[in-house]
């Protein structure tokens, strides 16, 4: 009888262990599946997050131009341009910065926000440029400036505020120029393609009486084209000296390298 007793005991023993032996590998399934759940919900939150990050800046340019700016600003001890796109310039504004000889920015316009000094500007094409150069002597920053002084000899044309300017023709080019202080200003048309030089240079006069352009102490030279069918942005420069220091600003856009200037902080 007593054996037939331990017989029961360990057969129910074993049929107790057998029962909870699957009862807690399920929860140990369980707890893993739940934190694998918890670990890959993260991962998604933070690459959600991450892509309304990319698709913000994407469609900000006015904060990526902000950006730029300012990135500029901060790294250079001299006052730059605020104004570089126009209305038919790509959306977003980017740099880079050269410094041996002279500090040299140029501008950039792409469909795309790029970092400051990124290696994809490399191999694009700068829409504007801004060239500070210091030179040893005044004599040598005025020689560099390029000054032409206005030939008065040409054709009288009112450009309206009381300011005359003197047409004349050559080269296959038709250049009328004028003067305003020390800067000598010139807007030259193409002969072969029908280029009048006289509304551009009424505009650039009614622009130049709303905001004064920055002084030079001795020269400076501002040369614009009609048309830039090519889009560089040598064809617009604004060159002035100020003791031996010289500074240069290229856009494509004519009106627009003269914004440049009036726009230096």
């Amino acid at each position: 009888m007593k054996n037939k007793l331990l017989w029961v005991l360990l057969v129910f023993t074993l049929i107790l262990t057998a029962c909870q032996h699957p009862t807690n590998e399920p929860n140990q399934e369980s707890t893993a599946s739940s934190s694998l759940s918890e670990s890959t919900t993260g991962e998604t939150s933070t690459t959600s997050t991450s892509s309304k990050a990319s698709e913000q800046a994407i469609s900000d340019p006015e904060k990526q131009a902000q950006e730029i700016l300012k990135s500029l600003t901060e790294t250079l001890a001299t006052a730059l341009p605020q104004k570089i796109l126009t209305a038919n310039d790509g959306q977003f504004l980017s740099a880079t910065i050269t410094q041996d000889h002279s500090l040299t920015v140029n501008y950039y316009a792409e469909d795309h926000p790029i970092p400051l000094n990124d290696t994809q500007l490399q191999s694009l094409t700068a829409i504007a440029r801004f060239v500070k150069t210091t030179y040893a002597t005044e004599a040598e920053a005025k020689e560099a400036v390029n000054y032409v002084p206005v030939n008065t000899a040409g054709q009288a044309v009112d450009l309206g505020h009381a300011i005359t300017g003197y047409q004349d023709a050559g080269a296959g080019s038709v250049f009328l120029s004028w003067q305003e202080g020390n800067w000598s200003l010139s807007v030259r048309g193409i002969n072969l393609e029908g280029e009048d030089p006289l509304p551009l240079a009424k505009e650039v006069v009614a622009q130049l009486e709303k905001v004064s352009l920055p002084a030079p102490k001795i020269v400076g030279q501002i040369n614009l084209q009609v048309s830039n069918k090519e889009g560089a942005m040598g064809a617009n420069t604004l060159t002035w000296q100020e003791g031996n220091v010289v500074y240069l600003l290229e856009h494509h856009e004519p009106l627009q390298v003269i914004e440049m200037a009036l726009s230096l902080n």
